[in-house]
């Protein structure tokens, strides 16, 4: 069985944006370990949120579309399959919904 790994907006962006971080030394270790997942809407809230300007102080518009394309080509899209309706922010549902969906 290979491990999956679900990350949220926040802890991709840290491990991006902070090398020395905990959410970098998770995402290696994860990667290393087994599978990064992501689902549409997963993907598609990383753009969103990675492209805005208040990161234009780490690091450029281009080099973010660069990390977000390479973690789109290296991780896996996961077709949800699954419904949660259970988080009190509804905006995380679609981090449990990947979770389950990809068992």
């Amino acid at each position: 069985m290979i491990n999956a790994f679900v990350f949220d907006t926040n802890a991709l962006i840290s491990a991006h944006i902070l090398p020395n971080s905990v959410s970098r030394k998770t995402f290696d270790k994860a990667d290393r370990l087994g599978i990064l997942v992501h689902s549409k809407e997963t993907m598609l809230e990383f753009t969103n949120v990675f492209t805005r300007t208040k990161f234009d102080r780490y690091q450029s518009v281009e080099e973010r579309l660069k990390i977000i394309s390479a973690f789109e080509k290296r991780s896996q899209l996961i077709k949800i399959t699954e419904v949660v309706t259970v988080c009190r922010d509804a905006s995380d549902n679609m981090l449990l919904e990947l979770a389950l969906s990809c068992k």
